[in-house]
């Protein structure tokens, strides 16, 4: 493990306090100039984040509005509007998604 990530992870519970959940579920608003500048004033306000602590796929919704919402996945960029589901696959994905 990594000094960063074994700093974190201890300043934040310790590896056994994380061992006990399996998800996670928070209500937000982050936000910042850097929203601003680029042209997404307010993109990330009241939004809910959960997931699953051994899965690094969170899902973030009430983004950009109600109906909406978006997954992150090490090469897949989701958003999910009104049911319809379009794939953006990461620039670095070794097998991008079928369009």
């Amino acid at each position: 493990m990594t000094d960063p990530l074994k700093l974190a992870i201890e300043d934040h519970g310790d590896a056994g306090r994380w061992a006990q959940i399996s998800r996670f579920r928070a209500a937000a608003s982050i936000t910042g100039a850097i929203w601003v500048l680029k042209g997404q004033p307010g993109l990330l306000h009241a939004v809910v984040l959960e997931g699953e602590t051994l899965d690094q796929r969170p899902t973030i919704t009430a983004i950009p509005r109600p109906g909406q919402h978006t997954t992150w996945e090490p090469y897949l960029h989701t958003m999910i509007v009104d049911g319809v589901t379009p794939r953006s696959p990461h620039p670095n994905d070794p097998a991008p998604a079928a369009s």
